[in-house]
C-alpha cells in the first residue's frame, strides 16, 4: 500500500515546526486534517488537486507565522514534484537562468504589447527579473518588470516618505551602432549612452523597520497605514541613484523592498462580537492571554515564573500611557536584580510583543 502524499508530508511539517511558538493544538489539528485530505493520485487532474492542497498548507503556515518562506523549501519541492509537465517549476537559486518555457511565459505575460510592473505568484531572484526584462525588450520592444514573492519580512512602517510618486523601474540606453542596453533601477546606467526608452510605475514609499532592527525603504503600489506587517516581495539594492518623482532621489547603496503583497500583523475586528468569536476560534483563554506577555522562546516556549502581583504590575506598565494627574510622563519600572536573574528574558519578551522600533541594548550588568 502506497503512502498518500499527505501522510508523507505531515510528519515532516510536524517535526520541523513542533517547537514553534504558534504551533498550537488548533493549528496542528487543521494542518493534520488538510494533509490527510490529500489522496493518492490516479490521473493528471489529481496532480492539479494535490498542487492546490499542498499550496493551501504552504499558505496557512506562512499566514499563521508558523514558518518563514525559506523554511518551507521541502514543501515547495513537494509541490513542484506534483505539477503537470506544462507548469514550470520554481527556480530560486541565485545566478541561475530561467529555462526557455518559463522565460517565454513571463515575456509574453498579458500579451506581447503589455509593459510595466507585474506582481506574480512566483519566486524569482534578481538575475531572473533582469533576464525577463531584457528578453521582453529584445523580443517585443517592451519592458516587463516582475515583482515576485521571493522574500518575506516582518516589521513596522514608521513613516510615509514621499507619498505616491512615479519611479523609473527600467530604462533602455543606446549608443551609435551598438546594441541597446536594458538597465533596471538597481543598476548603474552606462556612461556616454543616450536614454532611449523608460518605464515607470507609481509607488508609495515607506520607512520600514524590520524585526531585526534593519531600516529598509518599502515600495508598494498600494496604500499602507502605519503599523506592523508581514510583507512578501523582493529585496534589491540601489547601486546608483533612485529617482522618486520629479525632485526626490535616494543615493547609492540603499536597500529597498518591492512589495508583492502584505497583511497586518495585528488583526482588526469590526465589533466586539467578531472579536469574541475570534477568541473562541483561536482558543484564547484568560490565562493564556495573561501569560502571553511572559512567554519566551529558547529551545521551547516557556512562561516565565514571576509572582502574580509582579505580573499585574508589568501588565499595568505595558498598558500605561503618558497621561495622568499633574504629569505628562508615563509609568516607569526600574528592575534591579543580580546578573543572570532573568531581567533580559523579561525585556526581550516585552519587546517582541510591543510596537517599539528601538532595540534593547545591554551594558555592563544591565539592559535598557
Amino acid at each position: 500500500m502506497k503512502v498518500t502524499p499527505g501522510a508523507f508530508i505531515y510528519p515532516k511539517i510536524k517535526q520541523k515546526f513542533n517547537n514553534s511558538l504558534l504551533w498550537t493544538e488548533k493549528a496542528e489539528t487543521e494542518i493534520r486534517n488538510m494533509c490527510f485530505e490529500i489522496e493518492q493520485p490516479t490521473c493528471a487532474k489529481d496532480h492539479e488537486t494535490i498542487v492546490k492542497q499542498l499550496s493551501e498548507i504552504y499558505t496557512y503556515l506562512l499566514q499563521k507565522d508558523i514558518a518563514k518562506s525559506e523554511e518551507l523549501d521541502f514543501l515547495k519541492q513537494e509541490i513542484v514534484s506534483y505539477k503537470d509537465n506544462s507548469i514550470i517549476s520554481k527556480q530560486v537559486e541565485e545566478h541561475k537562468t530561467l529555462n526557455e518555457a518559463m522565460l517565454s511565459k513571463y515575456v509574453n505575460l498579458y500579451g506581447k504589447d503589455s509593459e510595466g510592473v507585474f506582481c506574480i505568484n512566483e519566486s524569482l531572484n534578481v538575475e531572473q527579473i533582469r533576464e525577463i526584462a531584457r528578453e521582453s525588450y529584445w523580443n517585443n520592444k517592451k519592458i516587463k518588470f516582475m515583482i515576485p514573492k521571493t522574500h518575506r519580512i516582518r516589521g513596522q512602517i514608521i513613516i510615509e516618505k514621499f507619498g505616491l510618486q512615479s519611479i523609473s523601474v527600467g530604462s533602455v540606453y543606446s549608443k551609435n551602432s551598438a546594441a541597446d542596453r536594458v538597465v533596471l533601477f538597481d543598476e548603474i546606467p552606462p556612461r556616454g549612452w543616450a536614454l532611449k526608452h523608460e518605464v515607470g510605475a507609481e509607488f508609495y514609499s515607506y520607512q520600514f523597520v524590520a524585526s531585526n532592527g534593519e531600516k529598509i525603504l518599502l515600495l508598494s503600489n498600494k496604500k499602507m497605514a502605519q503599523g506592523r506587517y508581514n510583507v512578501t516581495g523582493i529585496e534589491m539594492n540601489i547601486r546608483d541613484v533612485l529617482i522618486v518623482g520629479e525632485q526626490s532621489k535616494l543615493t547609492s547603496k540603499k536597500k529597498v523592498f518591492l512589495v508583492n503583497e502584505f497583511y497586518p500583523v495585528i488583526a482588526k475586528y469590526r465589533n466586539n462580537e467578531d472579536y469574541r468569536k475570534a477568541l473562541v476560534r483561536n482558543e484564547v483563554t484568560k490565562k493564556k492571554f495573561f501569560d502571553y506577555l511572559f512567554l519566551t522562546v529558547e529551545q521551547r516556549p516557556v512562561v516565565l515564573k514571576h509572582p502574580r502581583w509582579f505580573k499585574w504590575l508589568v501588565w499595568s506598565w505595558f498598558l500605561s500611557s503618558p497621561v495622568g494627574r499633574g504629569t505628562k510622563y508615563p509609568f516607569h519600572i526600574a528592575m534591579i536584580a543580580k546578573k543572570n536573574s532573568g531581567k533580559s528574558w523579561l525585556l526581550d519578551g516585552l519587546y517582541d510583543k510591543s510596537l517599539e522600533t528601538q532595540n534593547i541594548f545591554s551594558g555592563t550588568g544591565g539592559s535598557i
